[in-house]
């Protein structure tokens, strides 16, 4: 009798552990859905400012948008949302918050900030927003290894390099279309969170280039960014460019490119 007695606390304790860490999983997975969705409020607060003529502001809110999606996707898969959040698609909600925040708000920005004057900024920003319909609408737009299909609508970044360089119309109008071409290209992108080839390079570059852009937005004038973000853009779109391609024409591209 007085070893049942002895053994309940221990049942009660481990059902108490038990049940703390199944609401602790449930907050846990709740929080990385939140921390997602807070990326769409940045967004509308970048279409603000733009509207208002403040487009340092806009690209600021644009940047930390963009920093969120980088970061949700580790966090959601260390929280297990499709575990223990079922009933949301983790998957369709990235999507349409990666629709707005890498395709819809910069051609809208790039429409505002008249880049690219007249009937070609209204075409440029067409091509936009068609062209990446069919790359998210892609099945396969990711691949099973982790790779982007064709290019990644990262209309932001070019958003962004237009208007730190204040880019002539006709070489805005030119890169647009030539990245809205390069969308219908099967070649194998860098998803830097996930692939494993290069990874470990592609990840530290891109910290760095990151926080130069805030540092860029924050302190530079537009039109005259100083020579070594150039530089390190070069060196970064360089390596990711260069990796991507090597992961395509390469069969088996090592897991690990550099130690």
């Amino acid at each position: 009798m007085l070893k049942k007695l002895a053994g309940r606390p221990g049942k009660w304790e481990c059902a108490r552990s038990v049940h703390f860490m199944k609401h602790f999983h449930l907050i846990y997975a709740w929080s990385a859905h939140l921390f997602t969705t807070s990326g769409v409020c940045f967004l509308f607060l970048s279409l603000i400012a733009a509207v208002d003529g403040h487009f340092k502001l806009a690209f600021l809110y644009l940047a930390v948008s963009t920093l969120i999606d980088a970061l949700d996707g580790f966090l959601s898969r260390k929280a297990n949302v499709k575990k223990h959040v079922p009933g949301i698609d983790g998957e369709l909600l990235d999507n349409i918050i990666d629709y707005t925040g890498f395709v819809f708000v910069p051609a809208f920005i790039i429409y505002k900030l008249n880049l690219i004057p007249g009937f070609f900024g209204l075409t440029a920003c067409f091509i936009i927003l068609t062209t990446s319909c069919y790359q998210f609408c892609q099945k396969d737009a990711k691949t099973k290894d982790h790779y982007f299909k064709g290019f990644p609508s990262y209309w932001n970044i070019v958003a962004l390099y237009l208007f730190l360089y204040q880019a002539h119309p006709f070489t805005g109008f030119f890169i647009i279309l030539l990245c809205g071409v390069l969308v219908f290209i099967p070649v194998k992108y860098l998803y830097p969170s996930r692939t494993k080839f290069f990874q470990k390079p592609i990840l530290v570059m891109g910290a760095i280039w990151g926080t130069g852009i805030f540092i860029v937005l924050l302190l530079n004038d537009i039109g005259h960014p100083p020579v070594w973000f150039s530089l390190m853009s070069t060196a970064f779109f360089a390596a990711y460019t260069g990796a991507s391609l090597v992961a395509t024409f390469k069969k088996n591209p090592a897991e690990k490119f550099l130690p």
